[in-house]
């Protein structure tokens, strides 16, 4: 064990360890003894033997990582702003932990949406523009059908959207950029949304 032995009197509390003793002059109690207990073993943990104070960490112990990092990114929208037949977006932006923007090399064939566009839709010819791989065509601040997405809203209980990065890719900041056709329209927006990224 890390403590050897404690001994108390009335207004001295000594603490001995193996190597060191600590003196806490004032009237012992089990709430103090609890945190001088607490320090010396984490001032053992983190002191290295030669007693210089290198933090050196069991190996026991693990990092936690500050930023999410992962290949695919799943995008589920919960509801819109009140529009109850289509639900869309203008654009998304994917940034690293260096601030830069991570490039979607092939949009068409790297994300997929479910339902696709409101070209699922029955008596759909498939000739609207709004389809999924508009997120990341670099036009997010726009009013654009040519630049957004749109699909039908309430055939399930969520809208998907997955991104397949290629590769493993640590995100800072995600970028979204709500459908805004007009005012009427922005009703169509995604309200609520949950997002996970996985290896």
């Amino acid at each position: 064990p890390a403590v050897a032995k404690i001994r108390t009197v009335p207004s001295v509390g000594v603490l001995c360890s193996k190597s060191t003793t600590y003196v806490c002059a004032c009237a012992p109690s089990p709430v103090l003894w609890g945190l001088v207990l607490t320090y010396v073993l984490w001032y053992q943990i983190v002191t290295s033997a030669d007693g210089r104070g290198a933090h050196k960490l069991p190996s026991t112990m693990f990092e936690i990582p500050v930023l999410p990092r992962g290949r695919h990114l799943l995008m589920n929208i919960l509801s819109t702003w009140g529009d109850p037949y289509y639900v869309g977006l203008a654009g998304v932006e994917l940034f690293d932990s260096s601030g830069c923007l991570i490039p979607i090399r092939d949009p068409a064939s790297d994300i997929v949406a479910d339902p696709p566009s409101v070209n699922c839709l029955e008596g759909a010819h498939g000739g609207d523009p709004r389809t999924v791989d508009k997120l990341f065509d670099g036009s997010c601040h726009t009013c654009d059908d040519l630049h957004a997405w749109l699909t039908p809203w309430g055939l399930k209980d969520s809208v998907r959207i997955e991104v397949d990065l290629k590769e493993e890719k640590v995100l800072a900041m995600i970028r979204l950029w709500n459908y805004n056709k007009n005012r009427i329209h922005a009703f169509r927006g995604a309200r609520k949304m949950r997002m996970r990224l996985d290896s």
